[in-house]
């Protein structure tokens, strides 16, 4: 889908949700003028897949470079942050536990 802006300039095809509630039923075409031509359509600077796709995979990367430097999987430390920081009472409780077991483990 291309259509074009004043002047002969193609907009991105990229589909954009709405606003309000029901936004996500009511998508309409990006408004801004593309920037790359892929073989699937226009798109501007924020959505043309292949940028889209290398964010992704350096957030990726930067996450699992830190996962791998506090040397747990991702589901583990994920939860473990996430208790430390919103339970902190039972997050101690179940470390206590965990740091038993593997000294138990141990010896």
């Amino acid at each position: 889908m291309k259509t074009e802006l004043s002047g002969g300039t193609v907009r991105c095809s990229y589909k954009v949700s709405g606003a309000g509630q029901w936004g996500y039923f009511n998508k309409h075409q990006c408004s801004r003028k593309a920037a790359v031509n892929r073989p699937d359509g226009a798109f501007c600077k924020q959505h043309d897949p292949d940028v889209k796709q290398a964010k992704r995979n350096a957030r990726a990367a930067k996450w699992d470079a830190e996962y791998k430097q506090l040397g747990v999987a991702k589901k583990d430390a994920t939860v473990g942050l996430w208790m430390r920081e919103n339970k902190p009472e039972q997050y101690n409780e179940i470390d206590e536990k965990l740091r038993e077991t593997e000294t138990q483990g141990n010896n």
